[in-house]
């Protein structure tokens, strides 16, 4: 027996009045009484060694241990509780040895007996005694309707509020009716009708004037591949960009290139079409100076 319970309150209770010696030796007598599960033997030379009791002291203790806790038999030194203890050990190994030359333990072993329901079970009403749900470990029931009943006692309680000719207010939002044999739209998975999702198409727009279709339609695909499609909005920011450019005499369609090559998402002001930098504005500061310090002296040069 390579494990046994040791049970502090009634070790305690029996031998608090020894000393740190007798402690010793009783606890090595009991582990030696569990791993053999046999009584210690009666030669007393012998339990001496076996304990490596030489001085004067430890024989005394062993002596007095022996004397108050063990009593003699033909065995040798007998313990009341550890003989209790191994006889419940011995009947639990051939317990198990038996069901394991049956091929395991029987179902239905254990007598169950009838309880009372735990208060996160349901009730069999008809047997309160026996629980009718799964069992769990948690503080919550595992009803799936829990919230459906509450709303229904809610009801019950305070019903809603009649209207004129005896209608009641409904709880529940009654869904609009589709025009295709009764049933409602199919839906996307972003929560948006089918027919809502695919209605709006960016190169069906009108184009200002002067703006190549062809290089607008191949904007618009490169920003579906990007999963970047165009929504009505942005459609709208974008012409209103390109109508203006237009009418400052710059190289709209060019921006439309360059978004495409570089796999840019949005539409930026092209560069003059002679090349050249775009000017720097003005400050009022600059302003100010060159109407102070340059127009006044301009008549000198005539």
């Amino acid at each position: 027996m390579n494990y046994y319970q040791h049970h502090i309150g009634d070790y305690r209770s029996d031998t608090g009045h020894l000393t740190p010696t007798e402690h010793g030796i009783y606890r090595q007598l009991l582990d030696w009484y569990y791993h053999d599960e046999r009584p210690i033997p009666s030669e007393t030379d012998f339990v001496m060694r076996r304990l490596s009791a030489t001085t004067q002291k430890d024989k005394t203790a062993v002596k007095t241990v022996l004397k108050e806790f063990f009593f003699v038999t033909e065995e040798g030194y007998n313990h009341k509780r550890c003989e209790q203890e191994l006889e419940k050990y011995r009947s639990r190994v051939g317990n198990a040895k038996a069901n394991g030359i049956k091929g395991g333990r029987p179902k239905g072993s254990k007598d169950l007996k009838p309880r009372k329901p735990r208060i996160t079970e349901s009730v069999n009403f008809n047997n309160p005694e026996e629980p009718s749900g799964k069992l769990t470990t948690n503080h919550y029931p595992l009803t799936t309707n829990q919230e459906e009943e509450e709303e229904e006692e809610e009801e019950k309680e305070n019903p809603p509020t009649p209207l004129k000719g005896g209608d009641r207010l409904s709880r529940k939002l009654e869904r609009p009716d589709s025009t295709e044999g009764g049933k409602p739209p199919a839906r996307s998975p972003k929560g948006r009708s089918r027919s809502t999702a695919a209605k709006f198409d960016p190169t069906a727009v009108d184009l200002p004037a002067g703006i190549d279709a062809d290089l607008w339609r191949r904007w618009c695909t490169e920003r579906t591949a990007q999963r970047k499609p165009l929504t009505p909005g942005a459609v709208r920011q974008q012409l209103e960009n390109l109508q203006g450019w237009l009418a400052r005499g710059l190289d709209a369609n060019q921006s439309i290139r360059d978004s495409i090559n570089s796999g840019w998402q949005g539409l930026f002001e092209p560069r003059p079409r002679n090349g050249g930098r775009r000017p720097a504005p003005v400050s009022d500061g600059i302003r100010t100076a060159y109407a102070r310090d340059v127009v006044p002296n301009m008549d000198d040069l005539h």
